[in-house]
């Protein structure tokens, strides 16, 4: 239980809360979806994204994969974004267009990946539209229950690029941004923060607590590539480790 508490103790004092602007996917790219000239802007963009033209290791290990494309000359900002998507249901497949859409439209194409978890129709539906996904499946030996894998993911695969200097910017898939979504956290170049997360407020007025009447939501984590992120995450993984 001390464990926790410090660790929510770091999160008090290092970590930046800001309210995330979303809107519904259909009005947000209303008028995109029935452009066909703008949909063949981002079909041509998406073609062009440096995954495809990774190899080995590249391709089949997702640190790697996040690393490379921060590396890319192509992505012209230091910060890759990376979405979890569990579509299963073609009711879903939206999530993954507006997710991909989205980034196109605020000029953060080529820094864009989404990774499917044991998802074949999430996979389908981004090799027919060349969308940059990574497919993430049970290993021999390793976890198999859905949750596992995800836990696996954010706390593991994910820490590997932020040791080496990368800087993500993670959303469900679920998150939508009416504007870009660099416009409303602070910079990279403001070295006042480690980690910016969503806040949920459920109403309640009375805020000298950060307790009362908010909840910080992971949802959307935007990571810099810092000595005390590195911790934070060498903390949480061993934390999960313990309580599996």
């Amino acid at each position: 239980m001390l464990k926790f508490r410090g660790l929510y103790c770091i999160l008090a004092v290092f970590f930046l809360v800001h309210q995330i602007i979303c809107e519904d996917s259909t009005n947000l790219l209303k008028d995109l979806y029935s452009n066909k000239d703008i949909l063949k802007r981002i079909d041509e963009t998406y073609k062009a994204h440096p995954v495809h033209t990774f190899t080995g290791v590249q391709q089949t290990n997702l640190s790697h994969y996040v690393i490379e494309i921060q590396r890319s000359p192509k992505c012209p900002q230091d910060t890759v974004f990376v979405a979890i998507g569990m579509i299963r249901d073609p009711r879903y497949a939206s999530l993954v267009f507006n997710y991909f859409h989205s980034l196109w439209r605020f000029g953060h194409a080529h820094c864009a990946s989404l990774i499917c978890v044991n998802d074949t129709l999430c996979m389908d539906i981004c090799e027919k539209n060349h969308f940059p996904c990574f497919h993430v499946l049970p290993k021999e030996g390793g976890p198999q229950y859905l949750m596992e894998i995800i836990a696996n993911v954010k706390l593991y695969d994910l820490s590997i690029p932020v040791t080496v200097g990368v800087n993500i910017y993670f959303v469900d898939l679920d998150v939508g941004f009416k504007v870009d979504p660099l416009s409303f956290v602070r910079p990279l170049s403001e070295p006042t923060w480690d980690i910016q997360f969503q806040l949920n407020h459920f109403g309640i007025k009375d805020l000298h607590d950060a307790y009362h009447g908010y909840w910080m939501n992971i949802g959307l984590l935007y990571i810099r590539a810092t000595p005390l992120v590195r911790k934070v995450f060498d903390f949480a993984w061993e934390l999960y480790q313990v309580n599996d």
